[in-house]
């Protein structure tokens, strides 16, 4: 009868049962929740090339787009036909070159009709400066005080009847001729776009998105450079700076050397420019790519998280985080029995070595890992936030299974003699 009631208290209930099948579902999800955020931390930690990638391409097609504009701009153009050596001119002095806009080189302002006739007195033979009405000087006292005397009515007749004594207004300036210059067009956008491409970051984690874009990067930037030292050999540009920006430290075989900004832009001309816009052109299938979406789609399971990375991150540490609260209430479920924890359930079957216990206890931790794991990759604030929500879920679970001790073997003997000392002298008191 003693063995019937020890083997009976030792036997897991209904509620032993129900509590380790909803902490077994929800720790298997939770385990697949986090192989989809250990997945996803190779798609962040390339995330940045693939970025890079999307600005090369960019800026590739803006310069041979801006190169072609120029060779059509009626500006350069001109330039061009006024100035032999346009061609084997440099991009620096280029942008600082001027031209004045052909047909619009003088305005002459001359147009108005000359309306002084009636002062001159031309059609009534008298000199200038003589009234008609009166043959007295305008000048004169006399004049002058038979003007004052009139009233306002008879000099508003007067007027209308004459209208050689009004006023007339001044003479226009004549032979005026107005000149101005402008800038070439679309040089300096043309410069602004070959700083940016002289970007060794921008260039080298391009590089190693694939190995087509490797090569093609790597033969681009040996091709820029051959054209400058094709001009300082054909006597266009003298450097006084070393071409090539040095560099500390070993570098990569992906590396893009940075140029001098100045000995490029004096070494290289519009025909150069030209060679280089359309050398090795990146050519797109896809319309979309220039976004923010180059790169891989995310192939991952379970087929309802979002296809895009980022959504599919946040929506996986969501159903992470609800998952390890639905097994932090069961697990509280399973800590109040007294038998906890009692065999065949999961606590019973985790706890029968030290191995699997530990294997236990890294598998509670894991969501954690992959959580803060995708977060530092991606430096993305949101992802942050949730890691602290599932460290809280973890942490609150792991608490609730320490309660009763269930980690004790996996801890130090220092540690478990402080534990067990601790726990006699507390008993003791009681």
């Amino acid at each position: 009868m003693a063995a019937d009631s020890q083997s009976s208290s030792t036997d897991p209930t209904k509620v032993d049962t129900a509590a380790s099948e909803g902490c077994t579902r929800s720790a298997t999800f939770s385990l697949l929740l986090s192989v989809v955020l250990f997945l996803l931390i190779p798609y962040w930690s390339e995330r940045q090339n693939y970025i890079s990638l999307s600005r090369y391409i960019a800026l590739r097609l803006t310069l041979a787009l801006q190169v072609d504009t120029l060779n059509d701009d009626p500006i350069w153009q001109n330039y061009a036909a006024a100035h032999a050596t346009a061609d084997s001119t440099p991009i620096a002095q280029l942008l600082k070159a001027q031209v004045e806009p052909s047909g619009r080189a003088a305005t002459k302002a001359n147009t108005m009709p000359n309306l002084s006739e009636g002062v001159t007195g031309k059609d009534s033979g008298q000199s200038p400066g003589v009234s008609k009405r009166n043959p007295e000087p305008l000048g004169s006292s006399r004049g002058a005080g038979s003007h004052k005397l009139r009233s306002k009515a008879s000099a508003a007749q007067d007027s209308t009847q004459n209208p050689s004594t009004s006023l007339a207004p001044p003479l226009p300036p004549t032979n005026v001729q107005v000149h101005y210059e402008i800038v070439l067009n679309y040089v300096p956008q043309i410069v602004d776009s070959l700083n940016k491409l002289n970007d060794p970051d921008l260039l080298s984690r391009s590089r190693q998105v694939s190995n087509f874009f490797d090569i093609s990067i790597a033969r681009w930037a040996q091709k820029r450079g051959s054209l400058i030292y094709g001009s300082v050999i054909s006597g266009i540009c003298t450097p006084t700076k070393e071409i090539e920006i040095p560099v500390k430290g070993e570098k990569a075989n992906s590396f893009v050397p940075e140029l001098d900004k100045e000995v490029m832009l004096t070494c290289l001309t519009i025909p150069s420019v030209r060679v280089l816009a359309q050398f090795e052109l990146p050519t797109l299938t896809n319309p979309t790519e220039l976004g923010g979406r180059i790169g891989r789609e995310l192939e991952l399971s379970p087929n309802t998280l979002p296809r895009d990375p980022y959504l599919a991150n946040i929506v996986a540490q969501l159903l992470l985080f609800f998952a390890l609260i639905h097994f932090g209430a069961y697990a509280r479920e399973a800590v109040s029995s007294p038998a906890f924890p009692a065999p065949a359930t999961l606590f019973g079957a985790f706890a029968k070595s030290r191995w699997t216990l530990l294997v236990f206890l890294l598998a509670l931790w894991a969501p954690l890992i992959a959580s803060l794991g995708t977060a530092i990759t991606s430096r993305k604030w949101l992802l942050f936030a949730l890691s602290v929500f599932i460290f809280f879920a973890v942490y609150s679970a792991y608490l609730v299974l320490q309660r009763k001790s269930y980690f004790q073997s996996l801890y130090p003997r220092v540690l478990r003699k402080g534990e067990l000392t601790s726990g006699t002298a507390r008993s003791s008191d009681s």
